[in-house]
């Protein structure tokens, strides 16, 4: 008995070093390696909205000028033109998003192309393309793409009140760093293109004087240099408009390190 089961131990023992046909040691990792492999190679899921685009572009997207151009540049007039109703974009679960600005806000029907491209038929076709890698969604036609962020929360009650988008573009442009404190307290205006009809065709910022009027200024930044110029006005009796020139230099404005 005691020769039979030794017998039975060297042939098992045998066994367990066999090779397979192509001279493969076949071990109890084998399996183990061929799931990691399977699991490298399944497809990422996707979730997708009822209109099929991405889960992850749906919500409100504020556009990089704002809150990043303007402060870069230090100017504003390139851009006035997305003050009146391109601030925001906001993305929903059907066929319509929603474009608005300070003076004009509403739904527009758009077209699905795939999950992460919308088309705007009525807007020359214009895309609306959103980019998993930065998160990010850019709009419009070649010529003129514009970016837009995910928008906290704040923004939404600053871009349609235009009291607050005035505070704001101060305290992004002036603050204290450049503009005395208490100048910068008496900012009552600076054109953001938001009128019916915009007097200025530079950037233009107001201030109230001694007497409770309102003095107008172009603005520049040149460096670390603020420079305020002076400003004249002429009066169209056809149209009844007002319309300013920019002046000579009236006063610089450091800035505080």
């Amino acid at each position: 008995m005691k020769i039979t089961h030794l017998l039975l131990i060297f042939i098992l023992i045998s066994c367990s070093g066999q090779r397979n046909e192509n001279n493969k040691e076949i071990t109890e990792e084998a399996p183990l390696e061929i799931q990691v492999i399977d699991s490298i190679l399944e497809p990422e899921t996707i979730e997708l909205l009822d209109n099929g685009l991405m889960r992850s572009m749906k919500g409100d997207w504020i556009t990089t000028i704002l809150p990043d151009s303007i402060l870069r540049a230090r100017e504003i007039l390139k851009w006035k033109n997305v003050f009146y109703a391109d601030l925001m974009i906001s993305v929903k679960d059907n066929d319509t998003i929603y474009i608005g600005g300070n003076m004009d806000w509403g739904p527009i029907k758009c077209s699905i192309v795939d999950s992460k491209t919308i088309v705007i038929p009525e807007w020359n076709n214009s895309k609306v393309i959103y980019s998993p890698e930065t998160d990010m969604i850019y709009w419009g036609r070649k010529a003129t793409v514009r970016a837009y962020r995910r928008m906290a929360k704040e923004y939404k009650e600053i871009i349609f009140n235009e009291k607050l988008l005035y505070e704001y573009i101060t305290n992004l442009l002036f603050k204290e760093d450049y503009i005395p404190k208490d100048l910068v307290a008496n900012i009552r205006y600076i054109s953001l293109g938001l009128e019916t009809y915009t007097p200025f065709t530079f950037d233009a910022i107001g201030i109230e004087n001694e007497s409770g009027d309102i003095d107008y200024y172009g603005w520049k930044f040149s460096g670390d240099t603020l420079n305020l110029y002076k400003t004249s006005y002429t009066y169209d009796d056809d149209s009844g408009f007002i319309s300013y020139q920019l002046e000579g230099l009236d006063r610089q404005y450091f800035k505080n390190n």
